[in-house]
């Protein structure tokens, strides 16, 4: 439970943390949360606690910053990549596996659809492909 709370919540809180002086001096004040579906109250099928629980509290950083940071000219967005076909994942090679996608389909969908995006995502959970997920 401690590895995954490490790896997924204080892992980009640390990041974001030290990364702000630097940010606040940049041109495009962005901050792009990679969750998970399972970091979803309403999404999650009720599985892998570590880790969703992990997820969820990414979630609540990014909402707590993204009203801290507003006034600010920032955006902060959680992204659920989708199930991307990783070596995270060896089931999805397992014939009748879930539909995924692949590392780029996640990545290209994510710059096109949550960095560049024109409209304001700033405190949302947005999908790879620019859908709107519930907390």
């Amino acid at each position: 439970m401690m590895d995954a709370f490490e790896i997924n919540t204080l892992g980009p809180l640390l990041v974001i943390q030290q990364s702000l002086p630097l940010l606040r001096n940049g041109l495009m004040k962005k901050i792009i949360n990679i969750s998970s579906l399972l970091g979803s109250h309403a999404m999650n099928p009720g599985r892998q606690i570590a880790y969703s629980t992990a997820k969820c509290a990414l979630g609540m950083i990014t909402s707590v910053f993204a009203k801290e940071l507003e006034s600010e000219g920032f955006t902060i967005v959680a992204v659920h990549p989708g199930t991307v076909a990783t070596d995270m994942r060896p089931d999805l090679k397992l014939p009748g596996a879930m539909p995924h996608i692949q590392p780029e389909e996640s990545a290209d969908g994510i710059l096109n659809n949550v960095v560049f995006a024109k409209e304001n995502l700033n405190g949302r959970f947005i999908t790879w492909n620019g859908e709107t997920m519930a907390w």
